[in-house]
C-alpha cells in the first residue's frame, strides 16, 4: 500500500539516463526497495537483499522482476547521487498543495548522528566532533531539519559535520526551502540556538514572525512555542522506525542522502496513509504493503 506513494520525477530519470542506456532492473523499484530498507528498519543492503529472498511479496510490491543483488543497490544509490533532494521536494509539494502539510508553523532545529566509523579510528574523513551537551561529545553528522508543526513530517533537509554550530545552517535551510513553503510560513520556532540576528531578520524577509527561546531567557514565551516539540518528536520518529541514525554510508554527500531517504519515507508514509482514506495511519508504519 505505502509503496503506491513512491515516485521518480522526469528530471531523475533523465539523469539516471545519461549514465546508462538501458535499465536492467527497473529504476522505481530499486527506490522502493530502499524506501522499503528504512521503513522495515533494515541496516544494510546485504540484509534488504536476505529479506527480499524470504518475501517475495515484497518483491512484487517494489516492481521488481527478481531480487537485485546488494551491490545493486549500492550502484543505483551511486546514480542517483543528488537527485534524491529532487524525489523529496516534489512530495513536499504534493502533500501542501494536498492540504496534508499547512506549513504556517515551522520548527527548526538539528540532531547527532554518529558516523559510520571504527570506534578507536576516524575513518570518516567529513565526519567531525560535536558537542550533544557541554559534557557528552559524539563524532559525526548533524541533520538540520525544518518540521510542520501540525503533521510532524520534515519539509526541509541540510546536513552538516558535526562540529557545526546549529545557528550557522539556519538561513540556508530557510532559502533551500521550496518557495510554496515559504509563501504559507506564519511563524518560525526555535530554541536558543536559533536566536540570531541574521536568521530573524530572513525569517520577517520572508513575512513570518520568529520565536525562539533566547540564550539568558530573559523573556517570557507565548503557548504557541510549545509546539517547537513536534522536531522533536519527528527526529524521534525518524531515529526509531525510519532507521535514520543507522548509517552504514561514510562521506558528506552519501549521509545526505541517507537523511533524504528516511525523510522521503516518512512523506511517504503519510501521503499513502491520506489516499487510502487512513489518516490516522500517517506516523504509524503497519500495513505498509
Amino acid at each position: 500500500m505505502v509503496l503506491e506513494a513512491v515516485k521518480i520525477p522526469v528530471q531523475v530519470l533523465e539523469h539516471l539516463l545519461t549514465q546508462v542506456s538501458e535499465f536492467r532492473l527497473p529504476p522505481l523499484g530499486l527506490l522502493k526497495a530502499l524506501i522499503l530498507q528504512r521503513i522495515e528498519r533494515i541496516r544494510s543492503e546485504r540484509e534488504l537483499e536476505r529479506e527480499l529472498h524470504k518475501r517475495p511479496y515484497w518483491v512484487r510490491a517494489c516492481g521488481l522482476p527478481r531480487v537485485p543483488d546488494h551491490s545493486t543497490f549500492r550502484v543505483f544509490r551511486k546514480r542517483l547521487g543528488d537527485k534524491t533532494e529532487d524525489i523529496f521536494h516534489p512530495l513536499v509539494t504534493e502533500l501542501v498543495h494536498k492540504n496534508i502539510v499547512s506549513a504556517d508553523t515551522l520548527a527548526i532545529d538539528s540532531t547527532h548522528l554518529k558516523a559510520y566509523s571504527n570506534r578507536h579510528v576516524q575513518s570518516d574523513r567529513d565526519a567531525s566532533f560535536g558537542h550533544k551537551t557541554k559534557k557528552k561529545v559524539f563524532y559525526g553528522y548533524k541533520e538540520h531539519i525544518l518540521c510542520d508543526t501540525k503533521t510532524e513530517l520534515p519539509v526541509a533537509v541540510l546536513v552538516s559535520t558535526g562540529k557545526d554550530n546549529d545557528a550557522k545552517h539556519a538561513v540556508p535551510l530557510l532559502d533551500k526551502s521550496l518557495l510554496v513553503i515559504r509563501t504559507k510560513l506564519r511563524t518560525m520556532l526555535g530554541d536558543a540556538a536559533y536566536y540570531t540576528t541574521d536568521f530573524y531578520n530572513r525569517i520577517i524577509h520572508y513575512g513570518a514572525k520568529p520565536i525562539t527561546a533566547s540564550r539568558n531567557r530573559t523573556h517570557a514565551l507565548p503557548k504557541k512555542y510549545n509546539e517547537r516539540t513536534s522536531v522533536e518528536r519527528c527526529f524521534s520518529r525518524s531515529k526509531l522506525s525510519f532507521n535514520l541514525d543507522s548509517l552504514t554510508v561514510r562521506g558528506l554527500p552519501k549521509v545526505t542522502q541517507h537523511c533524504l531517504l528516511c525523510c522521503t519515507s516518512m512523506l511517504v508514509l503519510a501521503l499513502a496513509a491520506h489516499q487510502h482514506n487512513q489518516p490516522y495511519n500517517a506516523r504509524s508504519v503497519t500495513s505498509i504493503i
